[in-house]
């Protein structure tokens, strides 16, 4: 009898960590609500991945490759990028021009001008700083009532993490003046 009762208790544990194993090898997206995959997953993409998985960055990960900076952005150091939305992106006029072979240097520019040197966290950033851009140029934060912002774009959501930095994502495109002119 009391084999019996070893060899059931035995069954039982083996049963119980096969689908403990099994629960923790499920993708995070298939557990909740969402199919689309979580930009929380674990362990953490670089940069370049958590914005091509994300699927509110289409237009952000074309412009990465048209620009040839994906190699560039998946083994940078830590960085900081400021992921303007596809409704951001629809926004700019222009974008269609610079995603084209002849308009590779103007996009080049213009997202370095999103990038900044090093993991900043949105609880960093403060009323009024300047933060030193990829492309050379700065970006002023403001902070009110509760918003943060940089050069008028809000973190929408920001401290989005990566294993190469952070992401911010705003509600629309950074347009630097040495891309674009004084418009």
């Amino acid at each position: 009898m009391s084999q019996r009762i070893t060899f059931a208790l035995l069954c039982v544990t083996l049963l119980f960590n096969s689908f403990s194993g099994v629960m923790a090898q499920r993708p995070v997206a298939s557990r909740g609500k969402s199919s689309k995959p979580s930009l929380y997953a674990q362990p953490p993409r670089d940069i370049v991945e958590t914005v091509a998985l994300s699927g509110q960055f289409a237009a952000l990960t074309k412009a990465i490759k048209a620009a040839e900076m994906t190699n560039a952005l998946s083994q940078a150091g830590l960085i900081t990028v400021f992921a303007p939305t596809d409704e951001a992106f629809q926004k700019v006029a222009a974008m269609q021009d610079v995603l084209e072979p002849a308009g590779r240097e103007q996009l080049s520019i213009m997202l370095k001008y999103h990038i900044v040197q090093g993991k900043v966290l949105a609880a960093e950033l403060r009323d009024g700083q300047k933060l030193l851009t990829l492309n050379g140029e700065s970006l002023t934060v403001t902070v009110s009532n509760g918003h943060v912002l940089v050069e008028g774009a809000e973190l929408v959501q920001p401290n989005v993490m990566a294993a190469n930095g952070v992401v911010h994502v705003v509600n629309r495109v950074l347009l630097p003046v040495s891309a674009v002119g004084n418009k």
